[in-house]
């Protein structure tokens, strides 16, 4: 039978029991020598009505508690997790991603529609556990960004970094010494296959997402074909694009060019299906949608039939059930029956005393038998939430509030399905119970701290300043205490500038609304207002986007004089100010990372 310990250094502890047994020990010689100071023991005992063996008991049934408890903190598991998601055999996947300048194109673009299903593909390894991910990117030359591991924080980390337009010059093509095509598909797969630890076969995968467009045109693509059938791993391809629309590439601020030609690209289909087809893989067509891979994981992978992963570490492709409750229960009980003893001879086995310990003792022990149901309903109650049963999931988690000990990560999870049902406000209530609870983990408070601030702009309406108000601050909670987590800070930053936009727009529409004249002090002679021209200018700078231009036309910022005097400005004046500069000075540092030599016309860098 297997079994695992969560924390193996808690057994440490009962190095200290002997250090007990030695006290216990001490403390009745001592009573014993007491004892003969005021006269013969043996009769001072028996006047005393002392029972020293049910002392002894005591302290036996004390210790024994203590051992009990040091085990269950030791977080003993062994049998399998009955829950079939959470079972699933560990497998090994090359992830292949393009980064050839075609995956820029379109809105959004390919490249950002790959990162997304990357993202929803490591959400579902993580919650089945087991599996292990490899990273390769390719253009006109392969590159293995990370090795096979099971760190899925690390390969979000860097797929969220991925930037076709900002690759290694070693990955561009080469007119002189080669190749001169920027998309090399079979050179990538046959890394991939290379990346694989040929001890697991039966257990392997290589995932390709590409837009199967190579400017070269040769049949390169046949090359990792043929690697990856010798080695019978199958490979399965995403088709990023739309297959009957091209599309120019987007470069330097323009559209790429090969000689005097604008360079499109479209979905080519034919050779990724070929590539799936005749690898035992399977094509998905996601074309112009972004394709949720961890559900296609879940019906595809981890359904095929094949040998799991076996490995010397084996507790980390099986997920073990948690038996530290019984444990626990075992030290409660063990020490409550040493409390209740007594120590003198003739005594009533209970006091009055003794019975309301006993009674907190069983309480104790009736929480902890609970606590296996709870974790039930939590599970249980996920299953239905990824599953899109909402309802079903809110059902549980009510039943669950009833026993929990941790009513912040129910709160949490409740709100969480109460928001996919629209239910925007309870959601809200349940968000600001979770973050009550002052011994709950950053990573909870910060996601906490986000779903809150999304409840709230859910709810407001068009002129509601205060609840947006209130949704910035908690966008600003959420950056603060995410810490390691990129993901999340980045979504709190864009979700912060949209509702800071929304914000301005409620504002102007609240000022105007005050300002607004009555209908008896209108006049016809009333001149039009002069239109800011400086407003206007900042307001078509092609550097920004949409949401940006709006940002600075809110804002209203007027050209800085050039004099020795500062002009003061508003609060928001200031931020409008200080947003433009920013955007300004990020697009100047990624267009300077960006610069080099023109594509040559040599070569096809696409």
């Amino acid at each position: 039978m297997m079994m695992s310990l969560d924390h193996a250094w808690a057994l440490w502890l009962l190095a200290l029991l002997p250090a007990a047994v030695v006290l216990a020990l001490h403390a009745f010689r001592r009573q014993r020598a007491a004892l003969t100071l005021l006269g013969d023991a043996v009769r001072l005992q028996a006047l005393a009505r002392i029972g020293w063996p049910a002392r002894r008991w005591k302290a036996a049934l004390f210790i024994a508690g203590l051992a009990l408890l040091v085990a269950g903190s030791a977080g003993p598991r062994w049998g399998d997790d009955p829950d079939a998601e959470l079972a699933l055999a560990g497998r090994d996947i090359v992830v292949v991603v393009d980064q050839s300048r075609s995956m820029l194109a379109e809105q959004p673009s390919r490249q950002e529609r790959a990162r997304r299903a990357l993202d929803d593909l490591a959400d579902a390894l993580q919650r089945s556990g087991g599996h292990r991910l490899a990273l390769v990117i390719f253009a006109a030359q392969p590159k293995l960004l990370f090795p096979l591991t099971s760190d899925l924080d690390h390969f979000r980390a860097v797929v969220d970094k991925l930037d076709a337009d900002n690759l290694p010059a070693d990955m561009r093509p080469d007119a002189d010494r080669g190749p001169t095509s920027g998309t090399r598909i079979g050179a990538a797969l046959t890394l991939a296959v290379e990346a694989h630890d040929p001890r697991f076969a039966g257990a392997q995968d290589i995932l390709l997402l590409s837009d199967g467009d190579d400017p070269g045109d040769d049949g390169e693509w046949a090359r990792g074909l043929h690697a990856a059938r010798r080695q019978k791993i199958p490979v399965h391809v995403v088709g990023l694009g739309d297959p009957d629309t091209s599309w120019p590439i987007p470069f330097r601020g323009g559209r790429l060019r090969h000689g005097d030609k604008v360079v499109t690209t479209r979905l080519h289909e034919k050779p990724l299906e070929e590539i799936a087809s005749r690898t035992d893989g399977t094509y998905i067509s996601a074309r112009t949608q972004v394709l949720p891979l961890g559900r296609w994981f879940r019906d595809v992978i981890a359904s095929r039939q094949g040998s799991p992963r076996h490995t010397d570490d084996a507790t980390s492709l099986r997920l073990l059930r948690p038996r530290y409750g019984w444990f626990l229960a075992g030290a409660l009980v063990l020490i409550a029956v040493s409390m209740l003893l007594p120590e003198r001879k003739g005594a009533r086995l209970v006091s009055l005393r003794w019975t309301k310990a006993a009674t907190a003792a069983l309480v104790l022990i009736l929480v902890s038998a609970a606590k296996d149901d709870v974790d039930d309903l939590v599970r249980r109650a996920a299953a239905a939430y990824d599953g899109k049963d909402y309802d079903t999931a809110v059902a549980l988690l009510t039943q669950a509030e009833e026993h929990t000990v941790d009513p912040g990560l129910i709160a949490f999870n409740k709100g969480a399905a109460l928001f996919r049902l629209g239910r925007y406000r309870e959601a809200e209530l349940h968000f600001r119970r979770c973050l009550q609870d002052t011994e709950a983990p950053l990573p909870r408070l910060a996601r906490a701290w986000y779903d809150l601030g999304n409840c709230l702009v859910k709810q407001a309406g068009v002129d509601d300043v205060k609840s947006l108000e209130t949704a910035l601050g908690c966008y600003r909670e959420c950056d603060r205490t995410a810490g390691d987590d990129v993901n999340l800070r980045a979504d709190a930053r864009h979700n912060f500038e949209i509702a800071r936009l929304l914000w301005l727009t409620a504002r102007t529409k609240s000022q105007q609304k005050n300002e607004r004249p009555e209908p008896h002090e209108t006049t016809n002679d009333t001149p039009p207002p002069k239109k800011d021209k400086s407003t206007e200018k900042n307001g078509d700078d092609p550097g920004l986007s949409k949401e940006k231009n709006k940002l600075a036309a809110l804002g209203k910022l007027s050209v800085l004089p050039d004099v020795d005097h500062l002009t003061p400005l508003s609060p928001q004046d200031t931020m409008s100010f200080l947003e433009r500069t920013r955007a300004r000075v990020l697009q100047e540092r990624r267009d300077f990372r960006r610069q080099g030599a023109m594509p040559s016309d040599r070569v096809k860098d696409w």
